[in-house]
C-alpha cells in the first residue's frame, strides 16, 4: 500500500502488511487452511470482501483525486461495499 499525507510538505510512505500470526497449532496464517481457522470459509470471504472494499474505496478516492474531484468513503459505505461483496460471495459469484 502507500499512504499519502494530506498536507504541506507531506511525502507518501510506503505501509507494511502485518506479519503473519501463528496458530495454536503451530501454523502461520498463510499455511492454514479454511477449516482449520475459527469461522471456516464464511470468516475468510468475509475478510477477502472487506479487505476489497477497502481497497477499492483507496482506489476511487485516488483516481477521484487526479481528476480534482472531492470523494471521501466512510466506514460505513466501506461496510456496505464489503457486505455487498459477501453476499455475492455467498451466492457462488452471480
Amino acid at each position: 500500500w502507500e499512504v499519502e499525507r494530506v498536507g504541506a510538505g507531506a511525502q507518501p510512505s510506503k505501509v507494511e502488511a502485518p506479519a503473519p500470526v501463528e496458530s495454536p497449532r503451530g501454523n502461520s496464517q498463510s499455511e492454514t487452511t479454511t477449516r482449520d481457522t475459527i469461522g471456516g470459509p464464511a470468516l475468510v470471504q468475509l475478510k477477502q470482501a472487506l479487505a476489497a472494499a477497502i481497497t477499492a474505496a483507496q482506489g476511487a478516492e485516488s483516481y477521484a483525486k487526479e481528476r480534482n474531484f472531492s470523494l471521501r468513503f466512510t466506514s460505513e459505505d466501506v461496510r456496505a461495499m464489503a457486505l455487498t461483496m459477501y453476499i455475492q460471495f455467498a451466492k457462488g459469484g452471480r
